[in-house]
């Protein structure tokens, strides 16, 4: 019955979407509302068949495994054993986790802004590094502190070109530096095709920019600078590749963490820092 009125909903909200291109057609490129509605069906019926928990958590461990030499920081991150013989379609038996969720250390004001670091640079390693991430990673799904962390409901393992997710770590980086030219060349960069003439889209991101940087995450928004960002790029012609959206949505988790415990800190300052200090050998 839930599969039914899911895929009935599914159906009048793509009815609307429909209706909705048809009178503003522009909406395809500027939100994608087609391949947004594809992802929430994919994603929300992907985990519907808890089995697939037990797959996710597997590829994610082998990936924190093969980090650890590299990234040290990865030995604080743990998954709860799912006991495999127990689970079903319908039911999940895993082991309890007794430390709160980041959700909840949030409201009680008990999550750092060092635990967000060390949450950054781990899942920074998924998304960065290897292209292949938890897709929901909302501070629901993250238990404990900087001592160590927990990720749940792991089903969704999204997989992005490592090209694209690299180069929105240059992004980051070039905002950080006031080097807004070489930030809108990145973003160029990171679509499918270059722009015939690149002009006008460099001087409206040098505008849109003008003043960005230097402040407190509660005074300048990471989240809402890139949903601008995103917004002029497609009206000027970029095309972003599959995949884009997801990385986005988990970089703007972050940003709402961080946000929450520490909205006095500069948080591009720490990103720097960041991807500064990463190895640049071979991973494996």
């Amino acid at each position: 019955a839930p599969l039914a009125e899911l895929k009935l909903d599914l159906k009048a909200v793509r009815f609307l979407v429909e209706c909705a291109l048809f009178f503003y057609p522009r909406l395809e490129r500027l939100a994608d509302p087609r391949g947004t509605l594809d992802t929430i069906e994919r994603l929300t019926l992907h985990e519907m068949d808890l089995r697939n928990e037990i797959a996710g958590t597997h590829r994610l461990r082998t990936l924190r495994d093969e980090g650890e030499k590299a990234y040290p920081e990865l030995q604080r991150l743990t998954f709860p054993h799912i006991y495999e013989e127990l689970t079903s379609r319908q039911v999940l038996v895993v082991e309890e986790i007794a430390e709160p969720s980041v959700r909840e250390r949030l409201n009680h004001k008990d999550f750092q802004y060092e635990d967000v670091l060390a949450l950054f640079q781990i899942h920074g390693y998924f998304v960065f590094k290897r292209g292949e991430f938890h897709g929901d990673l909302h501070p629901g799904n993250i238990y404990g502190t900087v001592a160590g962390f927990w990720m749940i409901d792991n089903a969704n393992v999204e997989v992005v070109d490592q090209g694209f997710s690299s180069g929105l770590l240059r992004f980051l980086n070039c905002l950080g530096r006031n080097e807004f030219q070489s930030a809108a060349l990145v973003i160029e960069g990171l679509a499918v095709e270059p722009l015939a003439d690149n002009t006008v889209f460099v001087k409206a991101f040098e505008t849109l920019y003008k003043g960005f940087g230097g402040k407190p995450i509660g005074e300048q928004s990471l989240t809402t600078q890139m949903m601008k960002t995103v917004r002029l790029a497609v009206e000027s012609g970029l095309e972003f590749p599959e995949g884009a959206f997801p990385v986005i949505k988990t970089l703007m988790y972050l940003d709402g963490i961080a946000l929450g415990c520490a909205p006095d800190r500069i948080l591009l300052d720490d990103v720097m820092e960041f991807s500064d200090t990463q190895p640049t050998s071979e991973i494996i």
